[in-house]
């Protein structure tokens, strides 16, 4: 309680918040606490925007996870090219258009690196035929 009313913390980021917050978790509660919220977000995207998520190749499963990590998991439905192209299983349109604002955020940078390059490997795999269960990975595409 102490951080969140201390407001003018709020623009300072995490660091911050170092002297006054007395909370602190183990690495199992970390990695418990993170795995729910994966499942979480999974169930939403799964149910109500991409019932066919589990046949995706797994590289664009891990994006779309991303960009929900970062944007919330009903992101889809304000996202509706994007969604579409997701459902089309339309890979390289899906990376084209993956890409979360970064203003403000160079955080994002990054992550809109990642995700794109995780569309396309999802796009090879399936011009390839290849194992959709088998994570290429942010790098793989450049490697040929």
């Amino acid at each position: 309680l102490a951080v969140k009313a201390t407001t003018s913390l709020a623009r300072k980021g995490a660091s911050a918040a170092e002297r006054i917050a007395k909370l602190e978790l183990s690495a199992a509660a970390i990695d418990e606490l993170v795995g729910r919220k994966l499942n979480e977000f999974y169930e939403i995207i799964k149910t109500k925007y991409f019932p066919e998520f589990d046949s995706y190749p797994a590289d664009a499963q891990l994006a779309i996870l991303s960009m929900a990590w970062a944007m919330g998991p009903y992101f889809p439905r304000t996202w509706p090219t994007f969604s579409r192209n997701v459902k089309d299983q339309n890979w390289v349109k899906a990376g084209n258009g993956c890409q979360m604002k970064e203003a403000g955020n160079p955080g994002v940078v990054a992550r809109n690196a990642a995700n794109k390059k995780l569309f396309f490997n999802a796009a090879v795999v399936k011009d390839r035929g290849s194992d959709p269960s088998v994570l290429l990975g942010a790098t793989a595409h450049e490697k040929g």
